[in-house]
């Protein structure tokens, strides 16, 4: 295990969205779906494809949840199971979605990681994002890795 001593990236809500969230959706929903399959047949359309949008929108935005803090010189990166520690000179990119709720913001790295080339994880709130904004975080990313 590695000693963070700056602050966290990642949103304190990364660990709902991660494990909890896709639970509620996929789960819920998928007995929703159930529900009306047997007892009003003629409306499961509307919740089967529901259902499907919430399992996609969980596989590729929520399940691959990274919690990041940031040192130095290192990202130190968690699955909520094992912690790595990337430099902070590996990062090729930085992109984020200010459309998607969570704000999710994608790390690329320049060679692969524990978990891959790219990773992504949920910043911390932040108002502006509300605006659409750039995020704090990614903008400091990017200073950082020297990419803006």
């Amino acid at each position: 295990d590695y000693e963070v001593t700056d602050k966290s990236l990642s949103s304190s809500l990364t660990f709902f969205y991660k494990f909890i969230f896709p639970v509620m959706i996929i789960g819920g929903l998928g007995l929703a779906t159930l529900r009306m399959l047997f007892y009003e047949p003629g409306e499961t359309l509307g919740v089967l494809i529901v259902w499907v949008s919430g399992c996609l929108l969980s596989y590729f935005f929520c399940l691959p949840l990274k919690s990041v803090q940031l040192g130095e010189e290192y990202l130190f990166i968690s699955n909520f199971r094992k912690t790595i520690q990337v430099p902070i000179s590996q990062i090729e990119g930085v992109t984020e979605s200010p459309f998607i709720n969570v704000h999710p913001i994608w790390i690329k790295f320049r060679t692969p990681t524990e978990f891959g080339t790219k990773i992504i994880f949920m910043p911390y709130f932040h108002f502006g994002s509300l605006l659409m904004l750039p995020h704090p975080v990614a903008v400091k990313l990017r200073k950082l890795a020297n990419l803006s």
